[in-house]
């Protein structure tokens, strides 16, 4: 019996320091402050876009980007320009040769 006493003892104890507490109240003006730094700490969908991409390695990367599609469009336009240029070189001399006799009206008339 002697160790139940001992646990009711320390119960009521613990249930008597409880008899002094009050509620704790945060300094002045605590909620302001919280309320001004979550304002300040938003940031809108522009502000985080333009954090992002003014980043040196986003930069770097765009503008290497930006190079590799400029020289593969041209290696694929010097390796591709000698057949077209042929193509168009006939359609052009059978176009004038077509308009040169259709609208040849002196020579029609004899």
């Amino acid at each position: 019996m002697n160790r139940k006493e001992e646990i009711a003892k320390k119960v009521e104890e613990a249930l008597e320091s409880f008899a002094g507490v009050q509620q704790a109240e945060p300094a002045p003006f605590f909620y302001t402050r919280v309320r001004s730094q979550l304002e300040k700490n938003t940031l809108g969908w522009w502000e985080s876009f333009g954090t992002f991409i003014t980043r040196p390695v986003v930069a770097f990367a765009s503008i290497l980007l930006v190079v590799l599609l400029n020289a593969a469009v041209i290696y694929t336009q010097r390796s591709n320009s000698i057949q077209p240029a042929i193509t168009e070189q006939v359609s052009e001399d059978d176009y004038s040769t077509v308009v040169a006799v259709s609208y040849n009206y002196e020579n029609q008339g004899q």
